[in-house]
């Protein structure tokens, strides 16, 4: 069951990252500035990108561990557990 999850929030990642790097892309020829501090709204809107990213890498990586038994699905104890 953690595997699905795990693979669910991958996917879900990924196509977020992939959409986001359009909506970049839009802001970049749309040209518009913030208001308050003149920057070009992709830079913010950047963050969506690289944030994305990192989870898809990260939580992609964990599941080929995941799969392959370097992570145990049961590694996750609670605290007092014996």
């Amino acid at each position: 069951m953690m595997i699905i999850s795990k693979l669910i929030v991958v996917l879900a990642a990924a196509s977020l990252f992939y959409h986001s790097i359009g909506l970049v892309k839009k802001q970049i020829i749309s040209g518009q500035v913030s208001p308050g501090l003149q920057i070009p709204m992709s830079i913010p809107y950047f963050s969506l990108v690289l944030s994305f990213g990192i989870i898809t890498l990260v939580q992609g990586i964990t599941l080929i561990m995941m799969i392959i038994g370097k992570i145990g699905i049961n590694d996750k104890k609670e605290k007092g557990e014996r």
